[in-house]
């Protein structure tokens, strides 16, 4: 999924209901539309995470786009009895391959 840092800034936050409905849709169903719901609404926090590696637009879209894999990932793994929110969580993945790229290119 290719969204532009624009595109990514206009999408919807999702609310804390609608988030876990989308995140169970996901995990018990293997919902494509709750998945891409989720990444659209977190696209906005890759971009946020990527700008801190780079000041070039390409490279934040590309960074960005390896974002997508830490959310993909925070999907599969997160559990929501831990009591931990699923935006801390996503953070972690995010920051994790976001940074993996970085270390891959330099």
């Amino acid at each position: 999924m290719v969204l532009t840092r624009s595109s990514a800034l206009a999408q919807p936050l999702l609310g804390p209901e609608r988030e876990e409905a989308l995140i169970r849709a996901w995990q018990t169903d293997r919902d494509e539309r709750a998945r891409d719901a989720i990444v659209r609404s977190y696209m906005r926090l890759c971009y946020g995470m990527a700008a801190r590696y780079s000041r070039n637009e390409e490279h934040v879209a590309d960074l960005a786009q390896e974002g997508v894999w830490g959310i993909l990932e925070a999907l599969n793994r997160y559990d929501p009895s831990r009591g931990v929110k699923f935006s801390t969580y996503s953070r972690f993945w995010i920051r994790n391959f976001i940074s993996a790229a970085v270390a891959r290119v330099c």
